[in-house]
């Protein structure tokens, strides 16, 4: 079982730039106007990378930009130590599989929880408290943009964080401080370049948003009464 993010830094080191990868899985993108010889390039990195991984290559000669954290690894090796970290610590199918199937509670509409990320009326800053993945304070809030791995969102705005979702982003967080060098990126995650900590963008609090909850719920009363032949469809 390989890793995913070694082959992305892999071919990354040889100018191939796959479109996105996650533990497990790695994305191409090809145009109308790849040719042979641009695909010829990737599957000859791959089989490049499968030389080097049958042979245990030193992680010094294949990726030199790593060889500094990595210097006393074979790729083999650091691919089986990346896949164990994988299964036994972060038990990532489990992880996964809840984190994918379990349908957050919808607190408010997408386009209120984006409104907190412009800003507040009084304030004129952005209506958001900055929360760590890892601390106890997390779990129920509401977040204010889209926590995207590659592949599809873990949320949507304005939707409620639960523990399994937590979870996922605890384990991208551990992977990234255990491997260096290997980050997996979540757009709409932030992270702090010294401590490899991921923060999201919560909305703050619930009274900040009651008044302009309260005049979308009025409106969407106001629109049930509507006679059907002026009827408006609303969505809040």
């Amino acid at each position: 079982m390989v890793p995913a993010l070694i082959l992305y830094e892999y071919l990354l080191n040889r100018g191939i730039v796959p479109a996105r990868a996650t533990h497990f899985t790695i994305m191409f993108c090809f145009t109308m106007g790849v040719t042979k010889g641009k695909w010829a390039t990737l599957l000859e990195g791959l089989l490049q990378f499968k030389t080097a991984y049958d042979r245990n290559f030193p992680v010094e000669v294949v990726l030199p930009q790593l060889s500094e954290r990595y210097a006393n690894f074979g790729l083999r090796e650091l691919a089986d130590k990346m896949a164990a970290f994988l299964r036994e610590k972060c038990n990532i199918n489990e992880v996964l599989y809840d984190a994918f199937t379990k349908i957050p509670e919808k607190i408010m509409s997408p386009a209120e929880a984006h409104d907190s990320l412009i800003d507040d009326p009084e304030t004129r800053e952005p209506y958001v408290d900055l929360v760590r993945v890892d601390g106890v304070k997390l779990e129920g809030r509401v977040t204010a943009n889209v926590p995207y791995p590659p592949g599809i969102p873990l949320m949507i705005a304005g939707e409620q964080f639960d523990k399994v979702h937590i979870d996922f982003l605890r384990g991208v967080q551990e992977w990234s401080i255990e491997f260096p060098g290997f980050e997996l990126s979540v757009l709409g995650v932030q992270q702090d370049e010294d401590t490899k900590k991921l923060i999201v963008q919560c909305v703050k609090g619930e009274k900040s948003h009651s008044k302009q909850h309260q005049f979308y719920s009025t409106v969407s009363s106001f629109l049930l009464f509507i006679p059907h032949s002026f009827y408006i469809e609303s969505y809040t």
